[in-house]
Formats: C-alpha cells, sequence, structure tokens
C-alpha cells in the first residue's frame, strides 16, 4: 500500500468508525457509550491518517493499530457474540468491513521508509 493509500485508508476507517458512533447516538436510547467510542477511535484513526499524510510511516501504524483492532474486536464480538449475525445492524457490518479492508491493507503493504530514518 502506497503512503497515500494508507493515508486515505485510515482517513476512511476514522470517518466511518466517527459516524457510526454518531448514527448510533441518534437512533438508540443510550448511545451516548458508542458516541464516544466513534469519536475516541475514529479520532485516532484520523490522527494516524495525518501521520501518514506527514511521510511517519511507524508512527501511523502505532496510533492506527490499537483501534483497528479494538474496533474490530468490539464490533465482531457485538455482532457475532451478543446478537447473532443474523440480528446484526448493517453499521455493524460495515465498520467490520471498512476496519477488516484497513487492516489487511496496512499489514499486506510493502513498508515505506519513514521520511526520518532516511540517510543523506
Amino acid at each position: 500500500m502506497s503512503p497515500r493509500s494508507q493515508t486515505v485508508a485510515l482517513t476512511l476507517f476514522g470517518v466511518a468508525v466517527v459516524a457510526s458512533g454518531l448514527v448510533r447516538y441518534l437512533t438508540q436510547e443510550g448511545g451516548e457509550k458508542g458516541l464516544w467510542f466513534g469519536i475516541v477511535m475514529g479520532g485516532l484513526g484520523l490522527v494516524a491518517a495525518c501521520l501518514s499524510a506527514a511521510g511517519k510511516r511507524r508512527a501511523a501504524l502505532a496510533v492506527g493499530a490499537p483501534p483497528l483492532a479494538l474496533v474490530a474486536g468490539w464490533f465482531c464480538y457485538e455482532s457475532v457474540e451478543l446478537k447473532g449475525v443474523a440480528h446484526a445492524e448493517a453499521r455493524e457490518l460495515v465498520i467490520i468491513g471498512v476496519t477488516a479492508l484497513t487492516a489487511v491493507g496496512l499489514v499486506v503493504s510493502r513498508p515505506a521508509p519513514d521520511a526520518t530514518t532516511e540517510s543523506a
């Protein structure tokens, strides 16, 4: 994955997670926890996208990996274990897909050198 593609993927992830939290807040009673989860995890994804855009690939991965793991873990647990896939909400399944595609893209991409570690 090129640095630009990494930035786009992390941006899409961050925006999708924030939007999912907002949808949860607007459509379900007691959705405040979902809103805060979306803001924090999506915000970390957007910070990782900014780091990636600045050419700091390792820092972007360090900041972006925990929210990817937490979001994937929580939504998979909620959709499969708690509700069952047949009763999962569309937003949950979309987030699982976006998270999985982002994580796979980041893991299988060829690492580009950081701008800070290049030798002159």
